[in-house]
């Protein structure tokens, strides 16, 4: 299995934070996640203002940059991670992230199966550990495979 790298987690975090602004309320989960996403990414304040400044985020075009078959699967994961920190995952959050699970081909995510509370810690926990590793990641927190509870064939 190949490796997730410092700069793909940071397109990761980048879609997980581009995903909140496509539903514009917020509750304190969605909040949470986002500040720990922030936190854990480790953008400089003058990385973080680029971002505001930037334009619309490409989803489409940011899937591309992921090589890893774990970064893709870590970018899906944070992507549904905020969508279902809403009350209710809408329309247009679900028909992108279906979109994006088929352009990325890993396998097909179990949606309707998931929880936040349950995504929220294995995202957290595998960018966590890619962070305190400094180093690329083959697995993710807890050793196994990130499509052991979330991926179906």
């Amino acid at each position: 299995m190949k490796d997730i790298s410092i700069a793909e987690l940071k397109v990761i975090v980048r879609a997980g934070l581009s995903m909140a602004q496509i539903n514009p309320t917020s509750n304190y989960k969605e909040q949470n996640f986002l500040n720990y996403l922030i936190d854990l990414s480790q953008f400089s304040h003058d990385e973080l203002k680029l971002i505001e400044q930037e334009g619309p985020f490409n989803f489409s075009e940011s899937c591309e940059k992921l090589k890893s078959e774990n970064a893709k699967k870590l970018f899906l994961l944070t992507m549904t991670a905020v969508a279902l920190a809403g009350d209710q995952l809408g329309d247009q959050e679900r028909i992108l992230i279906e979109s994006i699970n088929t352009q990325l081909r890993v396998g097909k995510l179990k949606l309707q199966e998931l929880s936040f509370k349950v995504i929220e810690k294995k995202v957290l926990d595998t960018i966590t550990y890619v962070i305190e590793s400094h180093e690329k990641v083959t697995t993710n927190s807890d050793g196994k495979d990130l499509d052991y509870d979330f991926f179906g064939g």
